[in-house]
């Protein structure tokens, strides 16, 4: 799952009597997991109609950033499992600190950005299996300018054709 929907699952979670936690974390999982960004959002938005009575903390955290805890779903299914964490992102971090804090000081700017660099490079190796196609590339073009824009994911179109 992405940071925020597990910062939020938490959250969420922490607002909830022990013997409503396992069943809503399932629904609010199904939400996030969703296989459409207008499935996840549907799905979310229901659960919190169904509770906000029972539950008022829990769906008012759970409505908050709702948003932006499903972006992932507007990707391709393919990208999804790349995008959902930010693991890759904190992992990235991380390596260059390790590798930069062995070197007491650096001769110049541009041998510190040489070896960050040499970082990036390493982490982007994690991309290449990713298939592209026509198709998601004109796709993801339409999204750079329009992020909102309606569409099928072509992984699903294959599946119910």
């Amino acid at each position: 799952m992405q940071r925020c929907q597990v910062h939020k699952m938490r959250n969420i979670l922490a607002k909830l009597p022990e013997a409503a936690r396992a069943g809503l974390k399932k629904l609010i999982y199904k939400a996030f997991t969703a296989q459409t960004y207008k499935e996840g959002l549907a799905q979310a938005r229901a659960i919190i109609v169904q509770f906000r009575e029972r539950f008022p903390a829990a769906m008012k955290c759970l409505e908050q950033d709702l948003d932006e805890c499903l972006t992932a779903l507007k990707l391709p299914q393919a990208h999804r499992r790349q995008t959902r964490t930010t693991n890759l992102l904190e992992r990235l971090f991380g390596e260059g600190k390790r590798r930069s804090k062995v070197i007491p000081r650096f001769s110049s700017e541009d041998s510190g950005l040489t070896l960050l660099f040499a970082v990036l490079l390493d982490a982007s190796e994690g991309w290449h299996g990713l298939r592209m196609n026509d198709a998601l590339r004109a796709r993801l073009e339409v999204m750079r300018s329009d992020p909102d824009s309606p569409w099928e994911d072509p992984d699903l179109a294959d599946l119910v054709a």
